[in-house]
């Protein structure tokens, strides 16, 4: 099989095709026929740190920096605008629109400072968002100021692991840290992001009590992120090891699995397990799981999903052969 063929090289293919969209947003997932569902900020903020990540290997024909000005210019509008969730197209109704997520900002926030990094944004573009992400990140600051998971914006939000605190909070702590080297980040914010780190350091330390593997997966990322960065010390990557193989035998590596969780689980995996008996069987699962035309669907399940834009993006970098440091994982 030649590399033009080979999944990796058809996922960055798709990617390329569908990043960004006309008006600069970048589409979550897609309906089979190739129709966008809806946009998505948090996807346009890994769309950013993929593109940055992208940068060290880019063709000139891949116009790297326009695209990442045009999906800065779209989510400096949606800063401007109604900052709901799940934007046109489609979606009006998804529940994730009667809140402001922390998540959500935190890895526009770092895409942000990925793109400026890599010379893909402009310094009076990534000033003004910077500014506006974190305005919107300090109201979810509480009384303690401790960085609450969300903001209720509209009606009642529904009892979801990402409407809690948790573990996963970790990646919104190492994404902060991440950001504070390139942009000027508030002093409330990084204080926050620290005890983001530390909490979930601690809740590691047992089983991870949650009902999604995609977001214990998060809190590891997040823990390997604080590790690289220094703000968690090097022996909590043995708590990571351990928990990377319980989640190895949950529900999710099932022949049903979420794409977007094989991918995370791949891409930690190789960079902290790469002995792991599973880790071959999944790399091939998740190679297989990439369609003809590059496009991964969001989940194995009877009927096509449609293709999901951040699972495509995990699996891009799990199938990968670049050495990739912890800190470029989207």
């Amino acid at each position: 099989m030649s590399e033009h063929s080979s999944p990796v090289a058809r996922v960055q293919r798709w990617l390329l095709r569908q990043i960004p969209a006309a008006d600069g947003a970048v589409i979550g997932s897609f309906e089979p026929d190739g129709r966008p569902r809806y946009a998505y900020p948090e996807i346009a903020g890994y769309a950013l740190s993929w593109l940055a990540w992208l940068q060290s290997c880019a063709d000139p024909a891949w116009s790297l920096p326009r695209r990442a000005a045009a999906v800065g210019v779209w989510l400096q509008h949606w800063l401007d605008s109604d900052l709901r969730t799940r934007p046109s197209p489609g979606a009006a109704a998804d529940w994730r629109n009667q809140g402001l997520f922390a998540f959500d900002l935190a890895m526009i926030l770092r895409g942000v400072a990925a793109a400026r990094s890599a010379s893909l944004m402009g310094c009076a573009e990534a000033k003004a968002l910077t500014a506006g992400l974190a305005a919107q990140l300090v109201r979810l600051l509480d009384n303690h100021g401790e960085l609450m998971p969300v903001l209720v914006t509209g009606d009642r939000l529904p009892d979801r692991w990402s409407t809690r605190s948790g573990p996963y909070q970790a990646k919104v702590g190492a994404a902060l840290l991440l950001a504070q080297r390139q942009l000027t980040i508030p002093a409330v914010l990084t204080r926050a992001a620290d005890q983001l780190l530390r909490d979930a350091a601690t809740q590691i330390a047992g089983p991870i009590h949650t009902d999604s593997a995609h977001a214990a997966l998060y809190a590891l990322e997040g823990i390997a992120q604080g590790v690289a960065l220094e703000a968690l010390p090097e022996a909590t990557l043995v708590l990571l090891r351990q928990r990377l193989d319980d989640l190895a035998q949950a529900p999710g590596m099932a022949s049903h699995e979420r794409h977007d969780v094989l991918a995370q689980w791949v891409r930690l995996a190789r960079l902290y397990c790469p002995d792991h008996p599973r880790l071959p069987e999944l790399i091939v699962r998740l190679e297989q799981a990439v369609t003809d035309t590059g496009a991964l669907p969001f989940a194995q399940l009877q009927g096509d999903p449609g293709p999901c834009t951040w699972a495509a993006l995990f699996c891009h970098q799990a199938l990968n052969p670049q050495t990739m440091a912890m800190e470029h994982c989207i």
